[in-house]
């Protein structure tokens, strides 16, 4: 039994060194979709992208017997009536130096749920993927994923802050899988006490809401309880400011407060603790759908120096 539990801890520390690898050579480059899957009359398709969005032909996954050279039995697939595929996911081919048979080197995302997942190769012509804790079921990569001009982008919503001497710092990865909003919450520490004069925060938001495009940049600042919100939205420019009690910056002692307030602080809503005049037409907080690349960057002022936080590129989707 003993050899067994330990065969399974070095499987198990072996499989979390290559996600870990695997992490992060996707988080270095962008990846070509090579195809979509669909279902089709029972069917499971493979639609060959050509390179600009569009489908170069079908092939129909164990429609031969499979080979070395076609473990998964491709053939070549005549779809009659496009209105009849449902779309399920992307194939995309990731050459990963780690994986030594490169022709088991994909990834699969699946559109319904978010995850994704690792190809390990193939059993009887069935995909197998990655599986961390060897239950026979596959485990999702901690990563997820926007696909911008006919390419995925992989993201890991990994927060790290760090003042020029190092004292302060936070290290996350908060994830959930699936068609909901992602977020990326943090645990702060601190070796020394905070003198904080004031803080800055300057935000990039792209992407869409309700399917319309948007472009808008926000700029907070905590000391004198200012929010400047200009951008594009619904092809309209906009361009507007909130006004917020400002903060006791003496107050925020500990690191947990800090970040506390950088995450949370001039959130823009109509019920935000501290809002004393709004003078800006957001979106309502209705909003049922969006999809957001948000680019931070925090500047700290303390009495003898300044510390600009190049912080993270994260998405918030719902």
């Amino acid at each position: 039994m003993r050899k067994i539990i330990a065969l399974f801890f070095l499987l198990g520390s072996l499989f979390a060194g290559y996600v870990e690898d695997l992490a992060s050579y996707l988080l270095q480059k962008n990846f070509k979709i090579v195809g979509t899957f669909y279902i089709y009359d029972s069917q499971w398709l493979l639609g060959v992208d050509d390179g600009y969005g569009h489908i170069s032909g079908f092939y129909r996954l164990m429609g031969s017997e499979p080979t070395d050279k076609n473990p998964f039995g491709w053939e070549p697939y005549r779809v009659s009536d496009t209105s009849r595929l449902k779309e399920m996911g992307y194939f995309v081919y990731i050459h990963f130096p780690q994986d030594e048979d490169k022709k088991y080197s994909w990834i699969y995302i699946d559109k319904a749920t978010g995850a994704i997942y690792k190809l390990m190769g193939s059993k009887d012509g069935v995909f197998v993927y990655l599986d961390l804790d060897r239950d026979g079921i596959a485990d999702p990569l901690p990563l997820y994923y926007r696909i911008k001009e006919f390419e995925v982008i992989f993201y890991d919503c990994k927060k790290s802050y760090s003042l020029k001497d190092g004292s302060l710092s936070v290290l996350t990865l908060s994830k959930s899988f699936g068609p909901i909003r992602y977020s990326c919450e943090g645990e702060w520490s601190s070796s020394r006490p905070l003198d904080l004069q004031n803080i800055t925060i300057f935000e990039v938001l792209r992407g869409d809401v309700e399917r319309e495009y948007f472009i808008g940049t926000i700029f907070k600042d905590l000391k004198r309880g200012i929010v400047s919100i200009e951008g594009v939205a619904q092809g309209r420019y906009i361009s507007c400011d909130q006004n917020y009690a400002p903060l006791d910056l003496q107050s925020l002692k500990s690191a947990e407060l800090l970040g506390k307030v950088i995450d949370q602080w001039g959130v823009g809503s109509k019920v935000a603790e501290g809002l004393v005049s709004d003078g800006c037409r957001l979106a309502p907080q209705s909003v049922q759908r969006f999809d957001l690349e948000i680019e931070k960057s925090i500047t700290l002022q303390e009495k003898n120096e300044t510390s600009t936080l190049l912080v993270y590129k994260q998405i918030q989707k719902r």
